[in-house]
């Protein structure tokens, strides 16, 4: 009997923690597109807007192309948190 009580408050305890877990993730907001490309820049010193060839956003990361002093700079950025998944760097 305690065994399946237990199991029951263990598995009640998990359902709820996936539904809390869940509703905190429904209230991220993105990041704004001029937000993300500061951040980018902010890592290609001297670079500006203009330098930026490919900017595309979908519902989860932001990616692009950053081309500045003969170097071309990919790019992807987390749309909720700002952070930077990927970034590469080729020089042309």
């Amino acid at each position: 009997m305690k065994s399946k009580f237990f199991k029951t408050t263990a598995l009640l305890v998990l359902v709820l923690g996936i539904i809390s877990f869940s509703s905190e993730n429904n209230n991220l907001k993105k990041i704004t597109s001029d937000r993300a490309k500061q951040i980018v820049l902010s890592r290609v010193a001297g670079a500006t807007k203009e330098n930026i060839k490919k900017f595309e956003g979908d519902k989860d990361s932001y990616d692009g192309v950053i081309n500045f002093n003969g170097v071309e700079y990919t790019f992807e950025i987390d749309a909720f948190t700002g952070r930077i998944i990927n970034w590469k760097t080729e020089k042309k």
